[in-house]
């Protein structure tokens, strides 16, 4: 995805499930990392992969091949971005976050959507 592609965005929602209701509850975790990827926040949304790799690691829900495509773009923009090391840090952060306040991390994230 390129920052700031409009269109971009909004495929990624839709593929998502961030504009839908998702049939798997972790979904979500990484259809907002791909929006905080999209927004330039790619702090964010290697936080967010994070977390969302320990919730899925936690309930043993592996990603589906599709969400796989859409969860390693927004992960290689975000190393792109950030680096391999910084990216790595953000990464084992979200990781460590409890799924609460990763949860809380998305929301913000959407409350800060204009």
């Amino acid at each position: 995805m390129i920052v700031g592609d409009q269109g971009a965005l909004d495929r990624h929602l839709a593929a998502s499930g961030v504009l839908n209701p998702a049939p798997n509850p972790l979904q979500p975790l990484e259809g907002v990392a791909g929006l905080a990827g999209v927004k330039g926040d790619l702090e964010r949304a290697a936080l967010l992969l994070g977390a969302a790799v320990a919730a899925r690691r936690s309930a043993e829900a592996p990603l589906s091949p599709g969400e796989r495509v859409d969860v390693n773009r927004t992960a290689a923009t975000a190393r792109e971005a950030l680096g391999k090391e910084r990216f790595a840090q953000a990464l084992a952060r979200g990781e460590a976050l409890p799924l609460r306040e990763a949860i809380a991390l998305a929301e913000q994230s959407l409350a800060e959507q204009p």
